[in-house]
C-alpha cells in the first residue's frame, strides 16, 4: 500500500517540495490503484492488467498514463445534467482543514466496540422500559441532535485518516432529503481507514445515547423512551448492509468491492444461466444477493401490510 504523487508533465522534470501536485496514485494491497486528479476532485480505479501494468512504471510514464485516463474518462462521461447536483449544496468551513484537532479519533476496534455497547444498550432498554411518549419539541431536539453528530462523525474520521472533507450539504437519498458529508478522498487511504469513515456517525450516535443514557435513567426517565427508540432506529437502519447507508459501505471497504448491490444482481444471472460460479468471490457476492432479496421482499411485505392496514382503518 502505498501513495504517490505526479506534477504535472511541465514540472515533473524540474519537481520540488512546492510543485503543485496533479494526481496523487494510491496502490492498495488488495490489487488496485486509484488515480486522483487533484484539481478536478475526480477518481478514477484501476484493476485487472492495467494495474499490473502501471505497477513498475516510472513516474514519468505513470504520469502519461494518468493523463490518458482522465482525458478517456472525461470523453466518456455523459453530457446530460445530473439532477441530484440540482438539490446538491456543499459547504466547506474553514476549520476543515484543521486535521491536527482530530487525532483523538480512536481505531477502529474501539470504534466498533463502542456501536457493539450501544446496540445492546437500546436493545435493553426496549426491552425493559415502558413505551412513553415525550414532548415533541424533545423528540425534534433529539432528532436534529443525532443527525447533525452523525455526519460530523463521518467528517471527523475523515479528518483523522488525513484525507480532505469535499464538503458538506444536502442531497436526495431514498426520495428523501438528506444530510450528507463528502468524503471521496477515503478511497485514497487504507481499509480500515475507509471502515473507520463508514462508522463514523453511528460511533457518534452511539457515544452521544451511552453519554446521555445515565442521565436520562436518574434525572429525566420520561425522555428515555422516546430517546432510546430515536437512536436505535439511526443506529440499526444505519448499519444494516443491504440500503446504501453506512453498513453497505463498510461491507463494500472489507471486502473491497464497490457497487455491491449491482455486482450481486449480475452474479444471480449468470448462476442462474450457468449453476456454476468459478470464484469465491462470486459466491460471496451470489449469498449476498440472496440476502439482499429476502430482505427486500420483507421490507415490501411490511410496507404492504402498514399500507393495508391504514386503508382498512378507515372503513366501517
Amino acid at each position: 500500500m502505498k501513495n504517490i504523487f505526479l506534477p504535472s508533465q511541465n514540472n515533473l522534470a524540474s519537481a520540488s517540495q512546492n510543485t503543485p501536485i496533479k494526481y496523487e496514485v494510491y496502490f492498495d494491497d488488495a490489487s488496485y490503484a486509484v488515480i486522483k486528479h487533484i484539481e478536478e476532485a475526480c477518481y478514477y480505479k484501476i484493476e485487472g492488467a492495467a494495474y499490473s501494468k502501471i505497477l513498475d512504471m516510472k513516474d514519468h510514464d505513470l504520469l502519461l498514463f494518468c493523463e490518458a485516463v482522465s482525458r478517456n474518462k472525461r470523453a466518456n462521461s455523459s453530457q446530460k445534467a445530473n439532477w441530484k447536483s440540482k438539490v446538491l449544496f456543499l459547504w466547506s468551513p474553514k476549520f476543515f482543514a484543521l486535521q491536527n484537532v482530530w487525532r483523538l479519533y480512536p481505531g477502529t476496534g474501539v470504534v466498533a466496540l463502542t456501536i457493539l455497547v450501544a446496540v445492546l444498550a437500546v436493545i435493553i432498554c426496549l426491552l425493559s422500559i415502558e413505551a412513553q411518549l415525550s414532548p415533541t419539541w424533545f423528540l425534534v431536539f433529539w432528532f436534529i441532535v443525532n443527525i447533525f453528530l452523525h455526519e460530523t462523525g463521518h467528517l471527523t474520521a475523515c479528518l483523522a485518516a488525513g484525507r480532505t472533507v469535499g464538503g458538506v450539504g444536502i442531497k436526495i437519498n431514498y426520495a428523501c432529503p438528506v444530510f450528507f458529508v463528502k468524503t471521496s478522498d477515503i478511497c485514497m487511504t487504507s481499509k480500515a481507514d475507509r471502515i473507520r469513515v463508514s462508522l463514523g456517525g453511528v460511533f457518534f450516535n452511539s457515544l452521544l445515547y451511552l453519554a446521555a443514557l445515565p442521565i436520562m435513567l436518574f434525572l429525566f426517565p420520561q425522555f428515555l423512551s422516546s430517546a432510546t427508540i430515536i437512536s436505535a432506529s439511526l443506529i440499526i437502519l444505519n448499519l444494516l448492509p443491504f440500503i446504501k447507508l453506512d453498513g453497505y459501505h463498510v461491507l463494500c471497504a472489507a471486502t473491497n468491492k464497490s457497487n455491491l448491490d449491482e455486482k450481486s444482481w449480475d452474479v444471480i444471472k449468470r448462476w442462474f444461466t450457468q449453476k456454476k460460479l468459478s470464484t469465491t468471490n462470486e459466491r460471496f457476492v451470489l449469498v449476498y444477493a440472496f440476502l439482499l432479496l429476502i430482505f427486500i421482499i420483507i421490507a415490501a411485505l411490511s410496507v404492504t401490510g402498514n399500507i393495508a392496514r391504514f386503508v382498512f382503518s378507515f372503513l366501517p
